[in-house]
């Protein structure tokens, strides 16, 4: 099963974080989910090792206060393990997925759920590592698209594919901006 290869879950429609490896990741569908990338240089072997996460917010914003906690500690471990597994220094993280539309009233949830989930995984990545998280684009704008998400480890680069957008939403940003980018959607 899953955690016999080193992935940490809450079951379905919950998150999926995997093992820090020097693996290539893919995730696919992250509609209103979010992903976490961090790379880092082993100490070890002197090669790159990453982990990809995948996390939906009706589990970690909307479920119940222990469900938010078993996410936030999954992913703090995650973090914990890469920065003692890796080079001071050499420890890159980012955030991707996530819809948002400009033109959504207050009660649809997609538009609360992005401004939430930077917030939250911002958070635990400043506590974890001291350091802001770079969002890789603005949010998907097309309702109803997903974002893909592709990491090459050795390379140090990932990809985001999904629908055109209106260009604003492509530029990367610094988590703790949100507000400031948010504006220019």
């Amino acid at each position: 099963a899953l955690e016999e290869k080193g992935f940490k879950h809450a079951g379905p429609h919950s998150f999926l974080i995997s093992p820090s490896r020097e693996n290539n990741w893919y995730s696919d569908h992250y509609f209103n989910c979010t992903g976490v990338v961090a790379i880092g240089r082993s100490k070890k072997t002197g090669k790159e090792i990453s982990f990809l996460s995948h996390q939906d917010p009706r589990y970690f914003i909307d479920g119940n206060y222990e469900e938010s906690q078993i996410f936030k500690q999954a992913l703090q471990d995650s973090l914990e393990e890469l920065k003692h597994e890796c080079e001071e220094g050499t420890i890159e993280v980012s955030l991707a997925g996530g819809n948002f539309n400009s033109t959504a009233t207050a009660a649809d949830y997609r538009h609360e759920h992005y401004r939430q989930s930077i917030e939250i995984l911002r958070e635990i990545v400043q506590e974890s590592m001291g350091f802001d998280p770079t969002v890789l684009t603005g949010p998907n704008n097309r309702i109803g698209s997903g974002t893909d998400i592709v990491v090459k480890t050795q390379n140090r680069k990932v990809s985001i594919l999904r629908n055109e957008q209106p260009s604003a939403f492509d530029p990367p940003y610094q988590a703790n901006d949100f507000n400031t980018v948010a504006k220019t959607w």
